[in-house]
């Protein structure tokens, strides 16, 4: 698992160390959110943002979630943030923090060919 642990601190969000994240992964990328005291009481909802598309994930109590794979699919800056409603209207928007999602070799555009390891026989002749 590729963890991602970030840390909500009222409205400001920021993003511990960088590990590498890669295109065509799927249910690997996982984000751990921690959140302060400000954050008692409020639903939290994870948004993920990628070439000015949107995808929202609710949070449980434990503040896990994967990355959506459809934020993977192709290289590029992923944008991570948080929004928060109480039952009061309240609502706690964070920043953004960004990921740089590079090529992985799980390239959907490329055909794969079978090889053999052992011989080397297949692939392209």
């Amino acid at each position: 698992m590729n963890l991602l642990n970030l840390y909500a601190n009222g409205n400001l969000l920021t993003l511990s160390g960088r590990p590498m994240t890669t295109s065509g992964s799927v249910n690997y990328d996982t984000c751990a959110f921690n959140f302060n005291s400000d954050w008692k009481g409020f639903a939290r909802t994870a948004v993920f943002a990628i070439e000015d598309v949107c995808y929202a994930v609710e949070l449980d109590d434990t503040g896990v979630c994967k990355i959506p794979k459809e934020c993977l699919r192709k290289t590029g800056i992923l944008k991570i943030g948080i929004v928060g409603e109480n039952g009061d209207g309240v609502v706690i928007s964070t920043n953004v923090v960004t990921q740089r999602i590079v090529e992985g070799a799980n390239n959907d555009l490329a055909e794969s060919i079978p090889v053999n390891p052992e011989t080397g026989e297949g692939g392209i002749n």
